[in-house]
C-alpha cells in the first residue's frame, strides 16, 4: 500500500493544512525526506491531528525505520480508534515484524470501520493464511471478492486460499473465473489444471455446518452463504465445503453470493 488516500482534513489552521498537502505531495513524488519535514511540521501545529502522524508513519515505513513508524501509527490511532485507514496501517507494521494475532485483531478492526474495502479484507485473508487460519482467510477472502475484488488476480487468490484450505474443486471453480477473466495469461490456465487434477475426496456436512434451502451456514465461525431462489448448496461432491449448482445444472455455476456476519 502507497501514500495516503486524500480524505477531508479535520479542522486544521491553513498552516497546518498546507503542511499536510506539502507532505503528501513530496511523498507522491518520493521525496521522503521533504515530505517527512512538512509532516512534522503539521505535527508540531496540531499535535493531535492524526493525519500527519499517519503521513509520518508511511514515509518512516518507506525509508526502513519500521520502529518509530510503528509509534507514528500507534499515535495516529489513540488519537482516532475510528480511522480504519490507520488501523490497517498499524496491522501491516505488526504483521511485518511477526505479530501476527495483533495484526489481524487490527485488521478485523479496520474491515469493521471500512467494511466495503476489498484491499483490507485481502489483507486480513493473508494474514490469516500466516496464523494457519484457513476458514477464516476464505470468508475474508470471499469478502474481498464481494466488496469488489473481482480482477482476474484477486479470482485467483480466492481459488489459491480455498485451494490451501483444502477445497480443491472450488478452488478449480474460481481459477476458471480467473482464465475466463484473462484468457492470454498462462498462469491461471496453468493454475486450473494443477486444481483439476488433485484427488476429489467426497464428504458431507461437518458437524458445524448446515444447509437451509438456500442458505449455507457455518457456526463455528459465525458466517452464513446465502443464493439466489434456484440454487442448491450441495455438501457431497469433493473435498469442499460446498458445489454450487443451480436447479436443472449437473455442474457448478457462479452464484451471486452474499456473505453476512452473523452472530454466534
Amino acid at each position: 500500500m502507497t501514500g495516503v488516500q486524500t480524505c477531508a482534513l479535520p479542522i486544521y489552521s491553513q498552516d497546518a493544512q498546507s503542511r499536510i498537502w506539502l507532505a503528501l505531495l513530496y511523498q507522491e513524488r518520493k521525496d521522503l525526506q521533504k515530505s517527512l519535514l512538512y509532516a512534522n511540521e503539521a505535527i508540531v501545529l496540531v499535535p493531535k491531528g492524526s493525519f500527519a502522524w499517519i503521513i509520518k508513519s508511511q514515509v518512516l515505513r518507506a525509508q526502513g525505520k519500521k520502529a518509530a513508524a510503528e509509534k507514528s501509527i500507534r499515535t495516529a490511532v489513540g488519537l482516532t480508534p475510528a480511522d480504519g485507514k490507520a488501523r490497517e496501517i498499524f496491522a501491516g507494521l505488526l504483521s511485518e515484524r511477526g505479530e501476527t494475532v495483533k495484526a489481524i485483531e487490527q485488521y478485523r478492526a479496520a474491515a469493521a470501520l471500512l467494511p466495503e474495502n476489498p484491499q483490507i479484507w485481502t489483507e486480513l485473508a493473508q494474514t490469516l493464511i500466516k496464523a494457519g487460519r484457513l476458514d477464516e482467510a476464505v470468508l475474508a477472502r470471499l469478502n474481498s471478492v464481494a466488496q469488489g475484488a473481482t480482477d482476474p488476480n484477486s479470482l485467483a487468490g480466492l481459488a489459491a486460499t480455498l485451494g490451501l484450505a483444502g477445497r480443491t474443486e472450488l478452488a478449480a471453480f474460481w481459477y476458471r473465473k480467473a482464465v475466463e477473466a484473462a484468457p492470454n495469461d498462462p498462469r491461471f490456465k496453468t493454475w486450473l489444471k494443477e486444481a483439476l487434477e488433485h484427488k476429489v475426496i467426497k464428504r458431507g456436512l461437518q458437524n458445524d455446518e448446515t444447509i437451509d434451502g438456500n442458505v449455507y451456514r457455518h457456526h463455528r465461525l459465525g458466517f452464513e452463504m446465502q443464493f439466489p431462489e434456484g440454487w442448491t448448496p450441495r455438501p457431497d461432491v469433493g473435498n469442499t465445503s460446498m458445489t454450487f449448482l443451480a436447479a436443472g445444472q449437473d455442474e457448478p455455476q457462479t452464484p451471486r453470493i452474499s456473505v453476512l456476519i452473523t452472530d454466534n
